[in-house]
């Protein structure tokens, strides 16, 4: 099975969101931030049934490392949809709210 990554411009907004603030704390760690995001992606793609599913959506999670984010996504067809990156500090209220 050979998917494409989808990122929703709700992730993409999570992910401006958290480069932005890494970037404000010092230059440069947002785009490291980034790479890792773009990195843990390839590797949902080469291997995207590795994590447990859950829900009614059979949405996905998968940490990015040495990051306190996770990355949200969903498999529809021929896609790896990226639904949400969220810090794992958030109150799990607010992703149940982000995954409906």
């Amino acid at each position: 099975m050979s998917l494409r990554a989808v990122i929703t411009p709700e992730a993409a907004a999570d992910i401006l969101n958290a480069r932005t603030w890494y970037d404000s704390q010092e230059a440069g760690v947002g785009d490291k931030f980034y790479f890792a995001f773009r990195n843990r992606v390839h590797d949902a793609l080469e291997t995207p049934f590795l994590s447990r599913a859950w829900g009614r959506r059979n949405i996905r999670k998968v940490r990015i490392p040495k990051y306190p984010y996770s990355i949200y996504y969903e498999i529809i067809a021929e896609e790896l949809q990226v639904l949400a990156v969220v810090h794992g500090a958030r109150d799990p209220k607010y992703l149940n709210y982000r995954l409906r």
